[in-house]
């Protein structure tokens, strides 16, 4: 019973140690991740975005206002260029609360088709880490249009995209 009670105690106290490394580490994974959702997220990769991409000729626009998220109804950020229309749809959501995402994301993207037939559609989604179920609905998005040249979607986690943004 001594052995056991060690045993579990010793358990515990790994359990702890991991938890607060995993959190030391994960703490300082982006500059995303302590941003507000409501008014600063967007606007920072709004900002990446255009010192990244428009003196390679996409326009960047982001929905929403300096004090304010992009509204309901429009993608969070949209870029172009002459060829090219690319969605970026931002969430700090994680785990099973991206599933809320999906409906509407889907919805941004098959608008902007329907909008920009001309062009080739793509869209990014940018989160702190891209939930399994998401993955499988984007897998299953791709698949589905895997006859186009266009009208795919990429999961993007903040710390990928921050080392893209970089480069």
């Amino acid at each position: 019973r001594i052995l056991k009670r060690k045993f579990y105690k010793q358990i515990r106290q790994n359990r702890k140690i991991n938890s607060g490394l995993y959190e030391k580490i994960r703490g300082k994974m982006s500059k995303y991740d302590d941003l507000n959702v409501r008014s600063e997220i967007e606007q920072e990769i709004t900002r990446d975005l255009k010192r990244a991409l428009e003196k390679r000729g996409f326009n960047v626009k982001h929905n929403g206002t300096q004090e304010s998220h992009a509204p309901a109804g429009k993608p969070d950020i949209e870029m172009w260029d002459d060829n090219i229309q690319i969605n970026v749809e931002i969430t700090k959501s994680v785990k099973s609360s991206q599933d809320r995402e999906w409906q509407s994301i889907k919805d941004h993207f098959e608008k902007t088709k329907r909008n920009h037939n001309n062009k080739k559609c793509f869209l990014w989604f940018i989160s702190p880490s891209t939930y399994y179920r998401t993955i499988n609905s984007i897998k299953d998005w791709n698949f589905a249009h895997r006859n186009y040249g266009d009208q795919k979607i990429l999961p993007i986690c903040f710390s990928t995209f921050e080392l893209f943004i970089r480069k």
